[in-house]
């Protein structure tokens, strides 16, 4: 019943309110402890089974991994199938079934069959649809006859079509523009736009593509290949093939999204071949062989990203890598597109160019300035990178062709050949003009990255960040000059995540020390069983953060490489707690095992990222296969050291401290989860790797030697 109530009005909580409303912060705390209640039942379970079977102490730890990874991946189907609402009472069940077969007695057994079948009647009680006002579904359905025209569960993220005759498509359209905009069915995941839905060719929208940014390459030449990297490829794909291109590759993630948009626009005009890959656009930019006359690249989310959670979230096409590789991908004369929004206070465009001429120099091609082109629109920053350097000819037209749209040409002082700046669309100063001058000009470029107040240093594989733009060694100027307000609203992501990590670790504190109330503070056991169980619980959450991170790019998709490096892990580690339960010298192998694992752990970070990027190439079965059949080997030692801490207590005669030892590691994989979010945004995966092999350092320091 928590999702009900979360969602019912009196503790409906939108984090957007927080600064806004003095109410949200009682329906922060109301909306926790609704969450709070059937976790902590459940731990509860967990711990008194434990303190029951003490002895088997393996074979229960191994069930819950097992039960676990078979969990996750029934919760993936379900999520498929049925949707997360759906969902929950069928998981509901399992969970009452469970308590059946825990109950001691004929009363409780029926009770507990009666409760079970009961639950699916939650499916009566099902929370109204609500999405936060700041989400993209709650304004369109405001619009005019708006209406849900279809609605697909996907565990990549709930899939709507919203048709309005009020949304319409016009992409950072030139103000050149004098016809209609075309009117069109909009896609969203999880209630954020995921782009337009086009019924086929029109010539609405050839004709409002003609005035955006996406005719620019096509009036310089011909573009026969053209690959887009996500955002909204229907109509991109359906604008090529008007303009002559005669193979087309889109790139999804969705594939529920791919399908449908794919229906509506095939067979493209001119008998355009189209293929279609469902996969992360980063792992295709990385892995493609092919050459292309265009590439394309999606807008970087503007409102949303930078000042939703998105912030936190990883965008590895935007990397200095992933990018090199894409351009890499051009043929001689080829373009590579990017647009951007121009957001306030600056970040966006400015990172972009940043990141693409860091790109342009890994990629061998210096100076980075003669490959680039910079537009200016009412709303967008258009970036052209050229292959090669822009030749004379094709410049002018270049700067034709944007004064028929009225684009404004940012020339620079490394432009070949040189043009001046037009000027049609002006702000009260010229700071946005001079900033972007100053990235392309090497004198003046790394005193810009170090003088401004946000984030513009290129993103890397190491730290894929690149809505991440805080400074917090800035944070007093920023609040200065642009008030804590609009600050919380353009850095929520940033801002949320280290609250939520305070938050943790204080309520981590205060609950490892709580019992101690009880148990009392004196014992020699006290301090290492603190110092063990911490680290263990702080150490794998850190690594396996890590992992889903360094699988997201090698197995194509953030849900299946999530799914994947967790199952694995936990069947893995299932399997050495049955070998560390059944072990006749446990101390022995506690203490070697504790300490082999941060020597794999440094295996870990200076062998697998090349390994990785060597094996890229290979189709995706056998790099599904090297990829689990790691992190089987790494996951079965990691599995041993929780089973052998609890052996060692109760050898020791501390069978009171079991249920504390499980609740500190409990309480550490909890901070540790949010702590690893912002340590790998602030300072990279590298230190995040780090952090996990030291937590299980802390872990080896505290076993008493004797």
């Amino acid at each position: 019943m928590a999702l009900p109530l979360s969602a019912s009005p009196a503790l409906r909580f939108d984090f957007w309110h927080l600064i806004l409303d003095g109410r949200e912060p009682g329906r922060l705390v109301a909306t926790g402890f609704v969450f709070f209640l059937p976790f902590f039942f459940g731990a509860l379970v967990l711990v008194l089974v434990l303190d029951r079977r003490a002895a088997s102490a393996g074979h229960v730890y191994a069930a819950n991994l097992a039960g676990s990874a078979g969990g996750g991946l029934l919760g993936l189907l379900l999520l498929e199938r049925i949707g997360a609402v759906t969902a929950l009472p069928v998981l509901a069940v399992l969970a009452a079934g469970a308590g059946c077969l825990l109950a001691s007695s004929l009363h409780l057994r029926i009770g507990c069959l009666v409760t079970a079948l009961a639950l699916p009647a939650m499916l009566f009680f099902s929370p109204p649809s609500w999405s936060s006002t700041y989400k993209d579904r709650h304004r369109l359905l405001l619009l005019p006859d708006s209406e849900v025209i279809f609605a697909l569960p996907s565990m990549h993220g709930k899939l709507e079509g919203i048709r309005s005759p009020a949304i319409r498509f016009a992409p950072a359209t030139s103000l050149r523009f004098t016809g209609e905009a075309p009117a069109m069915d909009l896609a969203l995941v999880d209630g954020d736009a995921a782009g337009p839905l086009p019924h086929g060719p029109s010539d609405a929208l050839h004709a409002i593509l003609d005035h955006a940014p996406s005719s620019l390459p096509y009036d310089l030449g011909p573009r026969h290949e053209v690959l887009l990297l996500g955002g909204p490829v229907f109509a991109e794909a359906l604008y090529a093939a008007h303009r002559g291109a005669s193979g087309i590759t889109l790139v999804l993630p969705h594939p529920r999204l791919a399908r449908v948009g794919a229906e509506r626009i095939t067979p493209l005009p001119n008998a355009a071949a189209l293929d279609v890959i469902v996969a992360d656009p980063a792992t295709v930019a990385a892995r493609t062989k092919s050459l292309y006359d265009l590439i394309v690249l999606p807008e970087p989310a503007g409102f949303g990203a930078d000042a939703g959670t998105g912030a936190l979230g990883e965008s590895p096409l935007f990397t200095v890598e992933i990018l090199a590789a894409t351009i890499d991908r051009l043929r001689p004369g080829g373009l590579l597109l990017a647009t951007s929004p121009i957001d306030h206070p600056t970040r966006l465009p400015l990172r972009l160019v940043s990141t693409l001429q860091a790109a342009l120099e890994a990629s061998g091609r210096s100076p980075a300035a003669e490959h680039f082109a910079l537009l200016r629109t009412w709303s967008h920053l258009v970036v052209l990178v050229r292959a090669d350097p822009w030749p004379e000819d094709e410049w002018h037209r270049l700067a034709e062709r944007a004064r028929h749209l009225n684009f404004d040409l940012i020339a620079t002082e490394s432009t070949v050949p040189p043009v001046p700046t037009q000027r049609y669309h002006a702000d009260e100063d010229d700071s946005f003009t001079e900033l972007l001058q100053s990235l392309l000009d090497p004198a003046s470029l790394q005193r810009l990255l170090a003088a401004y107040p946000f984030q513009l240093a290129p993103p890397t594989r190491d730290r894929p960040y690149f809505h991440q733009s805080l400074r917090w060694t800035r944070l007093r100027e920023i609040i200065d000059a642009f008030g804590w307000r609009d600050l919380v609203f353009s850095e929520t992501g940033s801002i949320a995540g280290l609250l939520t990590a305070v938050a943790t670790v204080a309520a981590a504190f205060v609950l490892i020390l709580l019992p101690l109330l009880r148990l009392g503070f004196r014992g020699r056991e006290r301090l290492p069983t603190v110092g063990f169980f911490l680290g263990i619980g702080l150490g794998y959450l850190f690594l396996q953060m890590v992992l889903i991170h360094r699988m997201t790019i090698y197995w194509g998709h953030p849900v299946p490489a999530a799914a994947g490096v967790i199952t694995a892990l936990l069947l893995a580690m299932g399997f050495g707690s049955l070998i560390a339960g059944a072990t006749v010298d446990p101390d022995r192998l506690l203490r070697r095992i504790t300490l082999a694992i941060p020597v794999l752990l440094l295996a870990v970070l200076l062998f697998l990222p090349p390994l990785l990027s060597a094996t890229l190439g290979w189709s995706a079965p056998w790099r599904w296969l090297l990829g689990l059949s790691l992190l089987i080997i790494l996951g079965l030692p990691l599995g041993m050291p929780f089973v052998l801490g609890l052996r060692r207590l109760r050898a020791l005669g501390e069978q009171r401290l079991l249920p504390w030892a499980w609740g500190i590691d409990g309480a550490a994989s909890v901070a540790g989860a949010a702590l690893a979010s912002v340590v790998a945004a602030q300072a990279g995966f590298t230190v995040a790797t780090t952090v996990a092999l030291s937590g299980y350092l802390l872990a080896w320091l505290s076993i008493p030697r004797r």
